[in-house]
């Protein structure tokens, strides 16, 4: 039986979920400087500042603690588009806190899961004005839409 929502692609243990964020990348607005960056083309472009950069971004509040998984997800259009595509899963091992805007952050990569990076589409409607939220929240709410055979690019989409 194929799995319908994305826990039961990743199987997190309860344990895991409570210490789960899932960041959810948007367009990035006018004020940080991106002016109106759609996350998907820097994907296309550069997955690792994706991965790396608007995954560990913080601006005023922190947003992760050391030991914590981080999921990050783009959303791959814009309006009514609600599907979203799976990047990278990182469990955060830095924080620097003297870095109160910028790339705060820095994580390795969870390698049980990096044959689904680029690969899982989710559909969800994102209702909620805070893009990184504890995963146990709303994990059973992401619907796979896709397993795309070989990771997402401007080439494989067309």
């Amino acid at each position: 039986m194929e799995p319908r929502f994305l826990n039961e692609l990743l199987r997190f243990s309860d344990e895991e979920l409570r210490i789960t964020k899932i960041k959810l990348n948007v367009t990035a607005p006018n004020d940080t400087g991106l002016n109106g960056t759609h996350p998907m083309n820097v994907f296309i472009r550069n997955p690792e500042e994706i991965n790396h950069e608007w995954l560990f971004w913080r601006k005023n509040n922190h947003t992760f603690n050391i030991g914590q998984y981080a999921v990050c997800f783009v959303r791959m259009g814009e309006g009514s588009d609600h599907r979203w595509l799976l990047t990278t899963i990182k469990k955060v091992t830095h924080r620097y806190d003297s870095i109160r805007e910028g790339t705060a952050y820095s994580g390795e990569i969870l390698t049980r899961f990096e044959k689904y990076f680029g690969r899982v589409i989710v559909r969800y409607r994102n209702s909620s004005k805070n893009i990184c939220r504890y995963a146990n929240n709303f994990i059973n709410d992401l619907e796979i839409s896709q397993i795309l055979p070989r990771p997402y690019s401007l080439s494989a989409s067309q």
